[in-house]
Parts: C-alpha cells; sequence; structure tokens
C-alpha cells in the first residue's frame, strides 16, 4: 500500500513539474485556420501531420523562446475548425523572431530553414490561410 501511495504521490509530482503555465508578458497569437487541401487529401491527414510531424519539430527547434498548439474548436463561432496558439516568451522575444506584421528576422529564418522540408511537404498536401491577432498577457 505504501509503494502504490509513493507511486501515486510521485507520479503527481512529476505531473506539476511538467505543467505550463501562462505568465505575465507572454505574446500569444491565435490563428484560426481555413484550409484548401488538394483534392487527394483529407482534413484528417492534413491535421495529423501538422500535430505529429510540423508542430514537435517546429517546437524543437525554438525550444524555451516558442512553442506552438494546435488547437479544435469545441463550440461558438469557429466549432469545429482549427487553429493553432503560438506562444512567446515575451514582446523581446516575439520582435526578435518577427520584428513587424509579415516580416521574419533572419534569425528567424535562419531557424525555420531546419524545419522548412517538414513545412514543404505539409504544405504539398494544401494551403491555408489564417486570422489572426497576437495578445499580451497583463
Amino acid at each position: 500500500m505504501k509503494k502504490i501511495l509513493l507511486s501515486i504521490a510521485l507520479i503527481l509530482f512529476t505531473l506539476m513539474l511538467s505543467g505550463q503555465t501562462l505568465q505575465k508578458g507572454q505574446v500569444i497569437g491565435f490563428h484560426v485556420i481555413t484550409p484548401e487541401l488538394n483534392p487527394d487529401v483529407t482534413f484528417n491527414q492534413w491535421n495529423a501531420f501538422a500535430m505529429d510531424k510540423y508542430l514537435p519539430a517546429f517546437n524543437k527547434e525554438f525550444e524555451g523562446e516558442i512553442t506552438l498548439y494546435w488547437l479544435s474548436g469545441e463550440r461558438g463561432k469557429y466549432k469545429n475548425s482549427v487553429a493553432f496558439m503560438i506562444v512567446f516568451k515575451s514582446l523581446e522575444v516575439r520582435n526578435k523572431y518577427i520584428p513587424e506584421v509579415s516580416t521574419q528576422s533572419d534569425l528567424f529564418k535562419a531557424r525555420l530553414e531546419k524545419v522548412t522540408p517538414i513545412l514543404d511537404e505539409w504544405m504539398k498536401m494544401g494551403t491555408y490561410t489564417s486570422e489572426w491577432s497576437d495578445w499580451v498577457i497583463l
């Protein structure tokens, strides 16, 4: 019984340590996605590729500074839609990589280049447009 309780306590402690929280000063971008897929590509294939290949590669490359999350609309205007949430550690980090709207820094381009083969493979499945806004946590 003691081993079971100790094991549960250790699991809970580990989960709490790995939990992420939003911090004051972080910048969050919400991008609601409208995909235009090739006729031979299903939404589930495209969606799975984003979650299983592109996001992990991107997050590994920008670890500690930028994190991408894939979202699925559950209620409201965007029910049954997908989006991604991009979390920048701070305004300074966002501006270091994306100094102005639709402008990427050379540093961002260099780091993104490492995941470009995966992004290119994803884009062969179809394209997408997005509506977005950045938000600063106060």
